[in-house]
């Protein structure tokens, strides 16, 4: 049994079990192990006693006989002296105490980890795909515009002058601005708050019976409409206002179809509205404000290009926690990190090497994580990507400090 360069014991299986008073050679080497580490400024020249209860590790003096007496209890409680052979005493006394950093130990733990993932492909896979996946089901469910809006439609318009209708030319301005899906089919007012409270809609559009007719007199005479012209010329309009995301695109939705059903209107049926017969600009009704090209920014930004950066990084900083916790979990259960002290590795060593290896691992799913985000969802990015998987990559480094830093208390 060698122990970082030095032998401890040397013997047949058999008779070191039973001189040592153990079930198995791990066990066996497990107590060298200990004691050459505990007992290196014991006496040389008295008898050594290990009391394995005792706050003292190291008593006692040599026999005369050359051998070392530890007492300890096995698995049934009965009480026995380990004898160590005076020849392993003087072996285990040359091991000087593993405390310091070594890079030949740290190498060997960073391919041992290397090794341990490539056994477990799954495992490995599992740890490159969690990220992107989550990035993947971010952009899916988050920051997209919603579509397949049910809004019924009570349309009780007679028309003008019997072939016009003007309440069709706004419910298909409604209908290309495509998040709004109009369902034309309701017969009354009571029928439709029915479908909204049942969860089958989330409004409802009202025309009047004398909506175009209306309409046509309140753009012929504007300034001497009555009240009740006004409201039968007027899209009457109810929402479920539960979901203000939802509610906020249908209302964006109506007031461009608004702005689309005049400019059509002014284009078809202008002769008609103008008291003189005269042909009207469609753009002399149009919003008198007009937002400019941003300085900054984008003039139609997505709720995804806004919260894809924090999510990136939070992702980077929670599964290096978590992944490195994860290794550090199966490692302990397989008996690997017990292994790896006897080895004669300090636990420095042992979590540098780790860091390392996850290191490897990090940026791997670092770069699938980008090229999904990127080319996938089109998040944009503006600047140098180079900077920003650095960037990435030191937050994950600190996700994984944090847990070393956990480890070390």
């Amino acid at each position: 049994m060698m122990r970082g360069g030095q032998l401890l014991a040397e013997d047949a299986p058999g008779h070191l079990m039973q001189t040592y008073n153990m079930d198995t050679l791990e066990a066996v080497f497990l107590r060298l192990s200990e004691y050459s580490d505990s007992c290196l400024d014991s006496d040389q020249d008295t008898r050594l006693s290990i009391q394995m209860n005792s706050e003292t590790p190291c008593t006692g003096s040599l026999e005369a006989s050359g051998a070392a007496a530890e007492h300890t209890e096995d698995r049934s409680g009965n009480t026995a002296d380990v004898v160590v052979p005076a020849r392993d005493q003087r072996r285990a006394k040359k091991k000087p105490c593993i405390r310091g950093f070594s890079c030949a130990n740290i190498m060997a733990m960073v391919w041992k980890n290397l090794v341990t993932r490539k056994r477990k492909i799954l495992f490995l896979l599992f740890e490159f795909m969690l990220p992107s996946l989550e990035i993947i089901l971010f952009c899916l469910a988050i920051g997209r515009a919603p579509t397949g809006l049910n809004v019924d439609v009570v349309d009780e318009d007679k028309g003008f002058l019997g072939s016009i209708y003007l309440s069709k030319v706004f419910c298909d301005c409604v209908s290309t601005q495509g998040h709004i899906v109009l369902n034309k089919g309701v017969n009354s007012t009571s029928k439709a708050l029915e479908n909204v409270q049942a969860g089958r809609s989330w409004g409802y559009l009202h025309f009047t019976e004398a909506f175009s007719a209306d309409f046509v007199t309140r753009s012929q005479e504007p300034y001497s409409a009555s009240n009740a012209t006004i409201t039968n010329a007027s899209v009457h309009i109810r929402l479920d206002m539960s979901n203000q995301q939802i509610d906020l695109v249908i209302q964006e939705d109506i007031a461009a179809a608004y702005q689309c059903f005049i400019e059509r209107l002014l284009a078809e049926y202008g002769p008609f509205l103008h008291p003189n017969n005269e042909s009207i600009n469609p753009f002399a009704v149009s919003s008198p404000i007009e937002i400019g090209t941003p300085i900054y920014g984008e003039l139609h930004p997505r709720f995804t290009d806004f919260v894809a950066p924090g999510i990136i990084i939070a992702v980077a900083f929670g599964m290096s926690i978590g992944l490195t916790a994860l290794s550090v979990i199966i490692e302990r259960k397989q008996g690997l990190l017990d292994r790896t002290r006897a080895a004669g590795v300090s636990y420095l060593e042992i979590l540098t090497a780790l860091a390392l290896t996850q290191l490897c691992v990090l940026m791997v799913q670092i770069v699938l994580m980008l090229i999904i985000a990127v080319e996938g969802f089109e998040v944009k990015t503006k600047g140098s990507v180079a900077l920003l998987f650095v960037l990435v990559i030191l937050q994950g480094m600190v996700g994984k400090s944090r847990f070393i830093a956990l480890c070390t208390r």
